[in-house]
């Protein structure tokens, strides 16, 4: 399948909601995914203008030699990007309509923009543009990716000499710093703490038990986003039968969600798979997209609008918790021309790590 250019596909979405602009922001406390993605860059405080048929990068003239513009985007030095907008507006026949990202901007800025043109708010829409990846974003996923199951086998084959959960954290992200960082917070939780679906490494010793590792890379503003269940033994003390059954049903959970994974089915199916054979103990969403962001459509859970679509990128990751336990097992997805395929793993096998 070809895919459309990021800017083809957000006119796509002007031309649906009969705009005439789209204004994307990024400035000091606020990240513009879309606006990156779209540059193929992290950009500084700035406004990106896209109109029917050319697109605009507004910025200060303190920031602006630092900027490197596609060519098919043209770089304007200003100090007041509200006079350019109105001057460009002034030249049209009638006030535009302009769309934007509304939970992304604040209220001030779109105030001042609504005295230019009509504000309308196409959320969803502009998230929906960066769902279906180019040939070059799924090759930086597949990286980031790659290298984040590289770091944890190496963390695995170094567990010896880790002793508390914060020893694990530590490791892991300073592999990711060669690559380019984390891609959010490592979650490292053993024992009971594995129990807690989004629990936060403990300056304590790492308990027997099942231990969740939740880590990825971020390469090059792409993110992986990856989870392994491992157990830790102490004294020889190995996994019970019931552990064994739980971590044997999360397996089967995402075997059976991945087997109904096909363009133009509901994601919310694909979650009910999974739901069907862990019922309540699966207490998150099975799944969401990443890319730019690490948390982006579609969205794999009970209700979810989303479909699936070729091209898309996303992770699957059946959980169970219990009072004492939990295990949860992540990995990604691409749907291509040939279906679905896994770009990490998967996991099927539980892995015994001895621990002092």
């Amino acid at each position: 399948m070809k895919v459309k250019s990021g800017f083809d596909r957000l006119r796509d979405v002007m031309r649906k909601n009969n705009l005439d602009w789209v204004v994307l922001l990024r400035y000091v406390y606020n990240s513009e995914p879309l606006m990156d993605y779209l540059l193929e860059q992290n950009t500084d405080e700035s406004l990106l203008l896209v109109t029917k048929r050319k697109a605009f990068l507004f910025a200060s003239p303190l920031v602006i030699d630092a900027l490197k513009c596609r060519n098919d985007v043209i770089l304007v030095s200003c100090r007041s990007v509200m006079e350019e907008l109105g001057r460009m507006a002034s030249r049209m026949k009638k006030k535009p309509r302009i769309g934007v990202a509304s939970a992304r901007i604040p209220l001030s800025f779109s105030k001042r923009l609504g005295r230019i043109g009509r504000i309308v708010s196409v959320d969803e829409e502009l998230d929906s543009v960066r769902e279906i990846k180019e040939a070059r974003e799924v090759s930086l996923l597949r990286k980031a990716a790659a290298t984040t199951e590289e770091i944890l086998s190496k963390c695995f084959l170094n567990f010896r000499l880790f002793r508390k959960e914060t020893d694990v954290k530590k490791f892991l992200v300073e592999e990711a710093s060669v690559f380019g960082g984390t891609a959010f917070e490592p979650i490292v939780a053993s024992g009971r703490n594995s129990r807690i679906p989004h629990a936060r490494a403990l300056n304590k010793p790492l308990a027997p038990g099942f231990c969740i590792i939740d880590f990825g890379v971020k390469y090059k503003g792409y993110h992986a986003d990856i989870s392994r269940t491992v157990y830790l033994k102490k004294n020889k003390n190995g996994p019970s039968q019931r552990e064994l059954e739980s971590f044997r049903k999360v397996i089967e959970a995402r075997d059976s969600s991945f087997s109904a994974i096909r363009v133009g089915a509901k994601a919310s199916e694909v979650d009910d798979r999974a739901r069907k054979i862990l019922g309540e103990k699966l207490v998150h969403s099975l799944g969401h997209g990443v890319g730019v962001e690490i948390h982006e459509k579609p969205f794999l859970r009970p209700g979810s609008k989303d479909v699936i679509r070729e091209g898309s990128v996303f992770t699957l990751e059946p959980a169970v918790y219990e009072k004492s336990f939990g295990i949860r097992v992540e990995d990604m997805v691409f749907v291509g021309e040939k279906g679905a395929e896994f770009i990490s793993g998967p996991q099927r096998t539980l892995l015994l790590l001895n621990i002092k």
